[in-house]
Parts: C-alpha cells; sequence; structure tokens
C-alpha cells in the first residue's frame, strides 16, 4: 500500500514538472513572437527637415548637418515600420544643445494623423540636436556654414512727389535672394534691405521683403544719385553683397516748386495733409492724450489717443523734452513714404466704427494706446474703439489688438476685438500691456466701465499668451481695484503696470478727464493679479502751477533706470480747451516702505 502511494506521488510530481516547463516554453515563444510583432509596430523616422531642406536620417544614426546662420526650424515625419505609412499618435521628443551650453533641451509630444511632430522654432545657435521616440532615434551634429544674400532685378520709376514738397521721389524696386542650408539659392521673404546714398551714405529708408522676396520703397533724390542697396545681416545672412545702383534724370525746374502725383497713383495714394504733425516738426507741442511711452535702447516712442487726422499718432524722442512725429512709412502699396504720411495704424480694424474717410483711409476713434515689445522684431499694441453697434452719443468700446515688426509701426490690427462687455453701457477702455520681467509672461489690464447704482467701474487684468494675439490658456479676470477715496470720484480708469525694483506698481487715472480734478494715483500689488493696495490718501499727481488735471499715466524707466511717468495734462485757464499734451514727470522711491513721490512735475 505504501509502495503505491509513493509510486502515485512521484508520478503527479513528474505530471506537474511536465506541466510547468510546457508553460514556460510557451510563454518563451508567445512573448518572442509579441516582442517581434511589437517591434514592427514601432515607428520609424521617414523624414526630418531643417530649415525647410531635407537631411538623410535614419535610426539609430548619426550624422552632420550645415546650417545658415538663422533660426532654426525643426521638422519629422513618423511612418510605421511593416507599412511604411504615416504613423499617427506616436509619442516623440526633440532635443536640442545650445552651442553656448552644455544643457539639453527637449520638446515632447504626439505626432497627428499625418504623422507630424510639431516643428520645433529655435533662435539660438546649435551644437547638436536629436529625433527620438520609442525604438527610434537619430542625432544631427550641428556646423554653420556661410550664407550669402544678394538684390536683383532693381528698376527705378520716374522721378514724382505731391504738391508742396520741393524734392522728387522715385520708387525702387527689387528682389532679395539668399542661399539655403543645402547651398541653393531662392528668394528671401521676411528678409531686409537698407537703401542708402552711396556718396554720403546715408540712410534713406529700411524695407522688409514680401513672402516672394520682394521689396518696394521710395526715396528723395537729385539729378545724379547712385543708390547703395544693402541685405541687413540679420537672421539667415553671414554675408551680404550691396548692389549700387547709379543713374541721372532730367529734372524739371518745376519740381523744385509743385511736384504732381500721377494720375494713376493719386487712386491709391493714402496720406494725411497734417502740418501740426509733420515729421519736419522738430519739437510737437500739440494735442496728445493718454500717452503710452516704450524704451528701445536711448530712443523713446510715445502714441496717443487719436488726433491730428491719425489714427494712432507716434512720437519719438531721445531726450524726453524734444518730441517729434514719427518719420513717414508706406502706405499699403508702398507708392509713397511721404513725410505727410505717418499714420502708426494705417489700417483701422473693421470692427471699429468709422468716423470719416479721408483721403481713402478709414478713420476711427482709438482711446488710450499702450505698446510693447514681445521679440526681437515684435511688437505689440493694444487700444480700445468704438464699434459699429455705436448709435448717436451712446459709445460701446470693445478692445483691439495690433502688431508690428518695429516700435513705430506701422501696426496691422487683428481681424477682431480681443474685449467686449456687452452688459456695461459704454464697455471696456484703456487697455495696458504688461511684460513681468520676472516670468516674462504678458498681461492685459483695462478699465471696465460700471453700471450705475448696480456695479462700480474697475479696473481688471487678465494673462495674455506669449505672442500677445489672446488670451493665454487657462487664464481668468482677475479685478484689481476701484474707487474708494474722495478725490477718485466714482470714476477709475487708465491702469499702468510696472515692477520697478522687486515692487510692483498699478498708476491709475480718477476723477473727470475734462476737469482740473483729474488726477494720478498709485497702488502697490502682491502679484499681477493682485491683491492691490493703495499706499496714500490722495493722488500722487495732482494740478500745480500750470498743469491741470494730470492724467492718463504711463509707467517707464528711462535709460537711468529712473522711474518716469508719461501724462497728458491741460494748461491751466484752458481746461477742456485746446487739448492735452505730454508731459513726463520723475518719481522718487522711498527704500524702506517702497512708496512713491515725485521728484520733478514735468520735463
Amino acid at each position: 500500500m505504501n509502495h503505491f502511494v509513493s509510486v502515485v506521488r512521484r508520478r503527479l510530481i513528474a505530471g506537474l514538472a511536465t506541466l510547468v516547463v510546457l508553460a514556460a516554453t510557451c510563454a518563451l515563444v508567445s512573448g518572442g513572437d509579441l516582442q517581434a510583432a511589437g517591434t514592427l509596430l514601432r515607428p520609424e523616422i521617414a523624414t526630418v527637415t531643417v530649415n525647410g531642406v531635407h537631411v538623410r536620417a535614419r535610426n539609430g544614426g548619426e550624422s552632420t548637418v550645415a546650417l545658415c546662420p538663422r533660426d532654426t526650424t525643426i521638422a519629422a515625419r513618423l511612418r510605421d515600420r511593416r507599412t511604411k505609412l504615416p504613423k499617427g499618435r506616436s509619442d516623440y521628443a526633440v532635443y536640442w544643445q545650445s552651442a553656448r551650453s552644455p544643457e539639453w533641451h527637449d520638446q515632447r509630444g504626439t505626432t497627428g494623423p499625418a504623422g507630424r511632430i510639431h516643428p520645433v522654432h529655435l533662435a539660438q545657435r546649435l551644437s547638436a540636436f536629436e529625433v527620438s521616440g520609442d525604438g527610434f532615434s537619430h542625432v544631427f551634429h550641428v556646423r554653420y556654414r556661410r550664407c550669402a544674400a544678394t538684390v536683383s532685378d532693381i528698376t527705378t520709376s520716374t522721378p514724382y512727389g505731391v504738391r508742396g514738397e520741393r524734392r522728387p521721389y522715385v520708387r525702387v524696386t527689387g528682389t532679395l535672394h539668399a542661399q539655403r542650408s543645402d547651398g541653393t539659392t531662392r528668394v528671401f521673404g521676411g528678409g531686409r534691405v537698407v537703401v542708402r546714398d552711396a556718396r554720403s551714405t546715408k540712410v534713406l529708408t529700411t524695407r522688409q521683403t514680401s513672402a516672394d522676396g520682394t521689396f518696394a520703397a521710395v526715396v528723395p533724390v537729385t539729378a545724379s544719385t547712385r543708390l547703395a542697396i544693402t541685405p541687413v545681416a540679420g537672421p539667415g545672412v553671414s554675408t551680404a553683397h550691396p548692389v549700387t545702383y547709379g543713374r541721372t534724370w532730367r529734372l524739371r525746374t518745376a519740381l523744385s516748386a509743385h511736384i504732381a502725383v500721377p494720375a494713376w497713383m493719386r487712386r491709391h495714394v493714402r496720406y494725411t495733409p497734417s502740418v501740426s504733425f509733420s515729421p519736419r516738426l522738430d519739437r510737437y507741442t500739440g494735442n496728445f492724450a493718454d500717452p503710452t511711452v516704450i524704451r528701445m535702447g536711448k530712443r523713446y516712442y510715445a502714441a496717443a489717443t487719436t488726433s491730428s487726422n491719425l489714427n494712432l499718432p507716434v512720437l519719438t524722442s531721445t531726450n524726453l523734452r524734444a518730441w517729434r512725429p514719427r518719420e513717414a512709412l508706406p502706405n499699403y502699396y508702398d507708392y509713397t513714404s511721404w513725410p505727410h504720411y505717418n499714420d502708426a495704424l494705417p489700417s483701422a480694424p473693421r470692427w471699429a466704427a468709422r468716423t470719416h474717410t479721408r483721403e481713402n483711409v478709414k478713420r476711427i476713434s482709438q482711446w488710450a494706446p499702450s505698446l510693447a515689445r514681445l521679440g526681437k522684431h515684435r511688437y505689440l499694441a493694444a487700444f480700445s474703439a468704438a464699434t459699429r453697434a455705436t448709435a448717436g452719443q451712446h459709445r460701446h468700446s470693445c478692445i483691439g489688438l495690433a502688431v508690428a515688426s518695429g516700435p513705430a509701426g506701422p501696426y496691422w490690427p487683428l481681424a477682431r476685438p480681443l474685449l467686449c462687455d456687452p452688459t456695461t453701457f459704454f464697455g471696456v477702455i484703456d487697455p495696458n500691456i504688461f511684460v513681468d520681467p520676472r516670468t516674462h509672461h504678458v498681461y492685459l489690464t483695462w478699465a471696465a466701465e460700471g453700471i450705475p447704482h448696480h456695479r462700480k467701474g474697475r479696473l481688471a487684468m487678465r494673462r495674455l499668451n506669449d505672442r500677445g494675439t489672446g488670451w493665454a490658456r487657462g487664464s481668468r479676470r482677475h479685478d484689481l481695484l476701484t474707487f474708494t477715496q474722495r478725490w477718485e470720484s466714482v470714476i477709475v480708469e487708465n491702469p499702468s503696470m510696472i515692477r520697478y525694483r522687486g515692487t510692483l506698481y498699478l498708476f491709475y487715472s480718477a476723477n473727470h478727464f475734462s476737469t482740473s480734478r483729474y488726477a494720478t494715483g498709485y497702488a502697490i500689488c502682491r502679484t499681477p493679479a493682485g491683491p492691490c493696495t493703495k499706499p496714500r490718501r490722495g493722488p500722487l499727481l495732482a494740478s500745480r502751477g500750470r498743469i491741470a488735471g494730470p492724467g492718463g499715466a504711463s509707467a517707464f524707466t528711462d535709460a537711468r533706470g529712473r522711474l518716469r511717468l508719461a501724462y497728458a495734462a491741460w494748461q491751466r485757464g484752458h481746461v477742456g480747451t485746446g487739448g492735452r499734451r505730454l508731459h513726463i514727470a520723475t518719481l522718487a522711491r522711498s527704500t524702506r516702505h517702497h512708496t512713491l513721490s515725485v521728484r520733478r512735475m514735468s520735463q
């Protein structure tokens, strides 16, 4: 009996051992099949494009690419290893290493249905970059080659001008070409050329090429003028070949007195004959309400509410004392850069109500603009304007945005307004763009009109996206402050935010702008979203001496790092008439409590 039990036990153990071996074998076989199948299902690199040029890439490989010294754009497409079709919904990563730092940076994401990764735009020199993902990778070592830019197809028109001008102008056109990373040469859209007088080397104008590489400029000439046209050594250009173009024109005596515009051009010419805002003025002292000032190096740019038959008047200065109107820039058709044409917003947005049309230019009622720099060649303007829904004296305003490649414009508006508030009687006004130097985040503050006996008017804020074209994802509105002091009456408006020596200040105007009680106050904020507290019971700037009703202030720092305040004010005895002039105040800051005081009222 014992022997029988022992035999059965040995056979059961042997059977179980056999089953375990069979299960393990099946697992190994099936696991190998799955692994092989997984390898086939993994994606691979189909194509890699750098600055629009295809470069060779293979999984697990390394290679060297030669690039032009320009902003680098990396794009790629993934495909299925088995079917060779585009591989969508596949995880990827693009790593890059700057030439100045050994630290690696990355961008991760998931390919779209066409298997394309999101392009990576880098405004820096690279030493290497890598495209990788699940089971694939390729490393590219970067070296830079000399790439040249040239100008060709130069043409000039016969001399012409406008009535009242005492010198002739000619229209110069041409095409800009630049080498690509693969050595080929193509038209260079988005590049820049400088037109100089070859004899005096004086810069006559700077133009940006269109998408097809062409450019047009209008420059003054004499009977014998030699023009030197040089590509700007900017993105994608390490060597530039200037072109000298000389020509002699027969100028009639009448050209020195009155120059007539050709009939075919008169239909397109758009300019303002406002003598009061001519760039030939060395010191402008006219109306300039609700100013905003930004500094670029040692030059200051100021914009203001619509005046002098201009949608967006802009002044420039190098010392904050003598201000002159901006130099004229070409209109839509590039037919003119005459001194009388100097509107920084030549194309008014369609959503804004038209006040009148003069010389084919649509004029709007634009209020309290704000200028800011968001990139090397990207500037943003925010402004408020009445909408088409305006009826009679019932003004309802929205806030719009416009972009430009330079601080003086021209600014081109976005198709739709950024912000409207149909719940209020007058809408939203007085936008201010604030770029926080700590985080580089972009914020918009504005004045929200109140509803009598229901809701107080207040200042509000919301974060914009990095390009300034809309609201940041996940952002929301934050109310900052409202009127709480007697001198403010029932109006707070014209916010201006600045971070000075680590402290966040919010300047604002209060009371009625058409009276001498209009004044400027300030608050100290913990964050751009608040809370904000008012450190004093009275205004910071109030009527004093010959200055009446100082308001519409904009804060900025000068070239010496001092806190300045640009504002507009009436002249004493002429409140409500004659317009408000531009003034610059110098502020002082206490070391202990970080409070502000006025060191100098006007400069």
